[in-house]
């Protein structure tokens, strides 16, 4: 179910975000971004992490 609501194009969650906190839109945008940057960095720290204990 999860893999499936990531799959959802980026406007809908941004909006749905938009609605959930009546913040301005670029606010949400930003944090959108952040978050995926983040899981971004913690992928590639989890790669990382299984190189180091292999070796």
């Amino acid at each position: 179910m999860i893999h499936n609501h990531r799959k959802k194009p980026l406007q809908i969650s941004i909006k749905r975000i938009h609605n959930q906190r009546k913040k301005p839109l670029k606010i949400s945008i930003k944090r959108i971004l952040n978050v995926k940057k983040g899981n971004q960095w913690k992928a590639i720290n989890k790669k990382l992490d299984q190189q180091s204990q292999n070796s």
